[in-house]
């Protein structure tokens, strides 16, 4: 939530190839050269995968109190509803899944048959959506047990042609193909970056011209601003600065960030308000837990101050302090090399 790099530690050689997907293959001595694309596995003669060690994030989505909320509050997916009205009663959660997934597809504004990198796929919930519109997607996450769920919806949906699922790290697309997707998009995940500068010029490295990136992401908002707030969400925001690096940065940084890799044409959307009623939801689930862990001092044995219910769900209580924001952003027809690419 990367690609394959040549095995030195067996000492053997292999040779790159791109398939279908943009992403690098092996072709192995003695077999003669193919082209891999299998799903939903792999070839046992790829090359290994450059998947970075992320402490801090991999055990945030493997913790019980992660598996549960993903399972039965968010249905299966990482990322939040849309509402088009504030509503106390946000059931059924799916459809408003569904829309929020609909306002990506909307953003992307590919035609069928768009090649598109779903960047940090978790379960895969957001990659089977597009796939179901037509296009088509290679999505990657560094979650192990992520990507075999992602896999196996994909294969139940019987999209397997039309999707592809590996585990990679967005940190680590150095052989993918240059100007070989469509569009890209990361559905609350970029938050989660160490190094977000990188990651965005990889992505504009690997677009074709005319090429769409669109992120959802929740934030801090203007500091300015989140520096008169509460106390207490600024330090929840400091605590959780190894799992989510870019949470106290600042949402304004990441136009800024895209501008200076390239992109033009970037569109910010405050969708704040359409989420609404899934914090309360959060919220309200949460608080009573929340209150007696702290008055117990038991927060830390069960994740409550940044498990994933009741960290967006300190939102609500702190609407200054943070939103929540859809960023679209277009690489030029004719782009300019940037020295640092």
């Amino acid at each position: 939530m990367a690609p394959m790099a040549a095995d030195r530690s067996t000492g053997s050689t292999t040779s790159s190839s791109f398939n279908e997907s943009g992403l690098a293959g092996s072709r192995g001595g003695g077999g003669g050269s193919r082209v891999h694309h299998d799903f939903p596995n792999f070839s046992d003669n790829q090359q290994p995968l450059v998947v970075k060690d992320h402490p801090q994030v991999q055990p945030s989505n493997e913790t019980i109190q992660s598996r549960i909320c993903y399972r039965w509050v968010f249905g299966g997916a990482h990322h939040f509803g849309y509402w088009e009205r504030d509503t106390w009663w946000p059931f059924p959660l799916s459809p408003h899944l569904s829309t929020m997934q609909d306002k990506l597809f909307e953003a992307l504004d590919l035609p069928p048959d768009a090649r598109v990198l779903d960047a940090g796929c978790g379960q895969g919930h957001v990659a089977l959506h597009m796939a179901k519109k037509g296009i088509h997607v290679t999505a990657i996450d560094i979650s192990e047990r992520h990507v075999h769920r992602a896999q196996r919806r994909m294969a139940s949906a019987g999209l397997s042609g039309q999707a592809t699922v590996r585990r990679m790290d967005f940190h680590h697309l150095e052989t993918v193909l240059s100007q070989s997707h469509d569009g890209i998009y990361t559905m609350e995940t970029l938050v989660h970056s160490t190094d977000p500068e990188s990651v965005i010029a990889s992505f504009y490295r690997i677009l074709k011209p005319g090429g769409r990136y669109v992120l959802h992401e929740y934030g801090r908002r203007d500091p300015q601003v989140a520096n008169q707030t509460d106390a207490h969400m600024q330090v929840h925001a400091y605590n959780l600065r190894e799992v989510k690096p870019m949470l106290p940065r600042g949402l304004d940084l990441y136009k800024q960030m895209l501008e200076d890799a390239g992109f033009v044409d970037v569109v910010v959307i405050d969708l704040s308000e359409n989420i609404k009623p899934m914090l309360r939801y959060l919220y309200l689930l949460t608080a009573v837990p929340a209150f007696f862990s702290r008055l117990l001092g038991l927060q830390d044995c069960f994740g409550v101050d940044g498990g994933p219910a009741n960290n967006p769900a300190q939102l609500y209580n702190s609407p200054e302090f943070c939103r929540y924001v859809q960023i679209s952003a277009t690489k030029p027809l004719n782009p300019k090399s940037l020295a640092r690419r």
